[in-house]
Parts: structure tokens; sequence; C-alpha cells
């Protein structure tokens, strides 16, 4: 009848089982997708031809009239390979109808995706590991160097020995503030990242900033200068 053409001409598989589980009728999609034929197939259970330890009694043995969707199986092809499918059941006393949608290249684009998700994430651990402990190497010399820099300091120096020191403690601060800025993009990554508002003096910016490039453009012949108006001014911002 036209009802039979209709489900021979399914994409997807729809079979038929009896009150024992075994196959009694399997459309010709069966065939196209697994690879074993109607003769191969009727009169076994479905269970002889699921993947692993997968079992399916349970879900055939659904009371009258009760309808299952979308339960995910694994079967078997011919070459041994393994099929996702999303199974819908109904029973109907003496057994039942079910329809096998496949789902193999959605389940195994999902592996994949969350394949690299581990990866990523075992990337991101390690870098952050690196950086931390690269942190902690860095910052140990060149507190050294603040820390002597500052006894120097204490010493009587002239002017111009006095603004090398002071250049010099000034570049192992910034030096810190940058190790620090970068274990904060490692943290920004991992969704870790705090942020606070503080005062800043942009005008003490400014001269930091020329106290450092001072000495290498004048090498160069250029001059930096800068004219403040306000030198103690402060604004709420996040440095």
């Amino acid at each position: 009848n036209r009802y039979r053409e209709l489900v021979d001409n399914l994409h997807n598989i729809v079979f038929q089982y009896d009150e024992q589980g075994r196959l009694s009728y399997v459309n010709p999609a069966w065939a196209d997708t697994l690879g074993f034929s109607a003769t191969e197939s009727l009169d076994h259970p479905l269970e002889a031809f699921l993947y692993g330890d997968d079992s399916v009694s349970d879900l055939l043995g659904t009371r009258f009239g009760k309808a299952l969707s979308h339960q995910e199986i694994q079967l078997r092809d011919a070459d041994g390979e393994r099929r996702w499918f999303d199974l819908s059941l109904r029973s109907s006393g003496a057994g039942g109808v079910g329809l096998l949608y496949e789902i193999t290249a959605k389940k195994e684009e999902h592996q994949r995706l969350e394949r690299l998700v581990r990866m990523t994430e075992t990337a991101t651990n390690a870098k952050s590991r690196f950086l931390a402990t690269m942190s902690h190497e860095i910052r140990t010399p060149i507190s050294g160097v603040i820390g002597m820099t500052e006894l120097l300091l204490e010493t009587e120096l002239d002017p111009t020995q006095r603004s090398y020191a002071e250049t010099l403690r000034g570049s192992g601060q910034a030096l810190l503030v940058i190790i620090d800025e970068i274990l904060d993009f490692s943290k920004l990554e991992a969704d870790k990242l705090n942020l606070h508002s503080q005062r800043v003096a942009p005008a003490r910016i400014i001269c930091d900033v020329l106290s450092l490039l001072g000495h290498k453009a004048e090498r160069k012949g250029i001059s930096l200068n800068s004219t403040i108006s306000e030198y103690n001014k402060q604004f709420e911002g996040i440095p």
C-alpha cells in the first residue's frame, strides 16, 4: 500500500520488532545505512547490532501505547564501525515500531569540539603556569636592583648621579608594573581578572615617562619637555 511505499522510501531507518525484541521488518534505509540486508537482520534482536555494551531490552519492553523519543544509541555497521542514532519507539502490545535517525556526524563534530576545548584549556593553563614562573624569576633580581638603588640614594650623590639613580629606580619599578600587567593578561584569558579603581595622577605618569626616555632622547639630540599646570591633580581610574 502507499504507506508501505512511503516508509520504504524514507532516508531514516524504520523497523518493527516482536514481543521478544526481534526485528520483524526493516525498511531499505537499514541496509543502505548499516550495510546489513533484511535477510541478515530479520529474526535477530536489535541488541545484536549494538556497538559496545549498550542495551535496549528495557526500551523495547516499553508498555503498550507508551512512546519513547530521542534516546541516543550506538549501532555497528557491517564494517564494524560505530554509528550514532537518535531512537524513537512506540510499543503496540506484541512488539512495536521504531525510528532511527542517524546523528553520527553531529556526535563526531561534538566530540571534536570537546577535544579542542580540552586542548585549549591545557594550553591556557600551561601558559599561565609559565607566566607565573617567569614573573617570579624576573621579579626577584629586579627587586634586588631596586633595593640596591634605594640604598644608593641614601648615600651622598651629586645632582647628576642622583638623577641617574632615581631613573634607575623608576625603570625597575616600571618593569615590575609590566610584569604584573602580563599576569593580568593571563588572568583575563582565564576569566579571573578583578578590576579595581584607584586615584591616578596623570602629571606624575608624564614625568615618569620623560624621566625614562629623557637620556635616550638626549643622546639623539632630542629634547623632551612638558608643561603641567596642576601637578598633584588626581582622577579616579583603572590603572
